[in-house]
């Protein structure tokens, strides 16, 4: 599938892409690597600033459960966040509500900066009725919050307020959630702070159906997390919920959005990208296909230009009165789309896989 690249240079949403996982759930490992803490056993200037934050909202809750690795990570250990904070809340309805530590700068290792480490923790909030008698909290979600860690930590690539994230899988195997992908909007308590090492904004987590994650790809994030909260308040992921396109009145707003302001997806990545030239033909897998032929139509009829960025190729795709190709250095390939072709392209790209010709352009889709 497409998946955007977070250090692209368009002015346009980005999306992260897995790349280093398969899925966000744990099948060699079923029991997390982590142990129960005592909380405040992690003393440290910036752990502080978010404990502090944290306290402020839930004063009933002074030692909340604390998971951490049984191994840290700069020990040898797999997981990079140093530990997540668990507690229980009532309102909009009964959840937990868990909050990474380790994303931003917890000891002091860099210079007083504008951030704090990536800038940002992560947090998420899961329906569940024993929060509030007496359960125990899932330990899934501190496994999620890990692998996602362990992108950042790895790839460098930072997750900002309306990207989003596709898991390639359930983001749990622990339910039969249909929630396969992720997004990212501000937490709407805890919201943005000031630490001794810089500013750092919580990042909610929200889960997302397949028909979410397209609908919010063809739209703007921004406003798909809106409506998606204003749905759910405080963005509660509720694991059996249905894609909010089986909603009538909701499918309706969301068309409009997306009629209205178009997609702000300006670029994306591909696992598999190739093209050749006399003639030209463009490789692809049928999802991104599919996924393409989605974000041209939101992108093109607006006169905004859509980049795919493969491993080693890009192709550069825009809307002109004829067809014509310019190919770079052997590597990247810019398109200019007639409006015969465009339309083309519509009708016929992505629906099997194959060989077809649409304008002057051959599509092998496998």
């Amino acid at each position: 599938a497409i998946r955007t690249h977070p250090k692209c240079t368009h002015r346009c949403e980005i999306v992260p892409g897995m790349g280093l996982l398969k899925s966000f759930s744990d099948k060699k490992n079923p029991e997390p690597r982590y142990a129960a803490t005592v909380f405040g056993d992690m003393t440290t200037p910036g752990g502080d600033a978010i404990d502090y934050a944290c306290a402020r909202l839930y004063r009933d809750q002074p030692n909340p459960l604390h998971v951490s690795p049984t191994v840290k990570y700069h020990h040898g250990g797999p997981d990079p966040l140093a530990g997540v904070s668990i507690y229980n809340a009532r309102s909009p309805r009964a959840h937990w509500h868990y909050i990474s530590y380790g994303f931003s700068d917890l000891y002091g290792a860099q210079d007083a900066e504008s951030e704090s480490g990536y800038g940002f923790e992560l947090t998420f909030r899961l329906a569940d009725e024993s929060a509030m008698t007496g359960g125990n909290p899932p330990l899934w979600p501190v496994t999620m919050m890990q692998n996602l860690a362990r992108y950042v930590f790895e790839t460098g690539n930072i997750f900002g307020q309306g990207h989003h994230f596709d898991a390639n899988g359930p983001i749990t195997n622990d339910t039969g959630t249909r929630l396969r992908a992720v997004g990212f909007t501000l937490d709407p308590d805890l919201g943005e702070i000031e630490t001794p090492y810089g500013r750092l904004a919580f990042l909610q987590i929200l889960g997302l159906t397949t028909a979410d994650l397209s609908d919010a790809m063809a739209w703007q994030g921004k406003k798909f997390f809106k409506l998606l909260m204003s749905t759910f308040p405080k963005g509660v992921t509720i694991m059996d919920r249905d894609s909010l396109r089986a909603d009538p009145d909701l499918s309706l707003k969301i068309v409009d959005g997306q009629d209205r302001d178009g997609s702000n997806l300006g670029a994306a990545f591909l696992n598999a990208l190739d093209f050749i030239d006399i003639p030209l033909t463009v490789v692809l897998e049928r999802k991104a296909a599919q996924d393409l032929r989605n974000f041209l139509s939101r992108r093109l009829p607006r006169g905004e230009a859509f980049t795919l960025l493969g491993p080693t190729k890009a192709i550069q795709f825009s809307l002109a009165s004829f067809d014509d190709v310019i190919i770079n250095n052997e590597n990247f390939a810019q398109i200019q789309l007639s409006h015969d072709t465009f339309e083309g392209i519509q009708q016929e790209l992505g629906n099997l896989t194959g060989d077809v010709q649409i304008g002057p352009i051959l599509w092998r889709v496998i």
